[in-house]
């Protein structure tokens, strides 16, 4: 992902951002509902934000998962440096159903990538990150910041900075360290999921 602060020009960093996505399975116009970057100066690409949602694009958005869920990113990029989750104690549309959000951070490499979902509300949060399944991803975050950026990948994401969500590491909120979430998802591609207590979230 680095890759693509290499080019200096917005046509080329197009072009490599199409390529990457087509290499992982699906066509670009599809996939970024919305695509932002910034700038250091004229020649150096600082920042790029890159969102794909399944409600508006069904069709291309399983394509988009099998590059980019947890397990392909792991596979890829082996263990996280960080994993924060995020969800609510309150069914507040009485739904039957609350929404979370889950963080992998490479800061090494520069990016991090959240995945949002909903999850039955129960006691306990049943909480398996994948498509077409209890638990499923709606949308898709990436954010990707250029080599020697001084801008912290967290402060890029309005969710994880935000006052009206509670964000928690991802042993505090489950009981699983990182290496265990790693090799959870890296070994069972099947049937990848955690719990977390509803009373975690009050």
């Amino acid at each position: 992902m680095g890759a693509i602060f290499d080019n200096k020009s917005k046509a080329v960093i197009n072009y490599t951002l199409s390529f990457d996505a087509s290499a992982r399975g699906a066509s670009v116009e599809h996939i970024y509902n919305f695509f932002t970057f910034s700038t250091q100066d004229q020649d150096v690409i600082d920042l790029i934000d890159v969102e794909g949602m399944g409600g508006e694009i069904p069709v291309e958005f399983p394509r988009l998962w099998e590059g980019y869920s947890p397990e392909r990113i792991i596979s890829d990029y082996e263990k996280p440096s960080r994993i924060f989750l995020s969800s609510t104690p309150y069914d507040v549309r009485n739904t039957g159903y609350v929404g979370y959000f889950l963080w992998l951070f490479y800061d090494n490499q520069g990016f991090m990538i959240r995945y949002d979902g909903v999850i039955k509300f129960t006691p306990t949060y049943h909480i398996c990150p994948r498509i077409q399944h209890e638990g499923e991803i709606t949308n898709i975050h990436l954010v990707s910041v250029g080599p020697g950026s001084t801008l912290a990948l967290e402060t890029q994401d309005e969710i994880f900075g935000s006052d009206y969500h509670k964000v928690i590491a991802l042993e505090e909120a489950t009981g699983i360290t990182i290496d265990m979430f790693t090799q959870l998802f890296k070994h069972n591609q099947i049937s990848s999921c955690f719990e977390s207590p509803l009373d975690v979230w009050k």
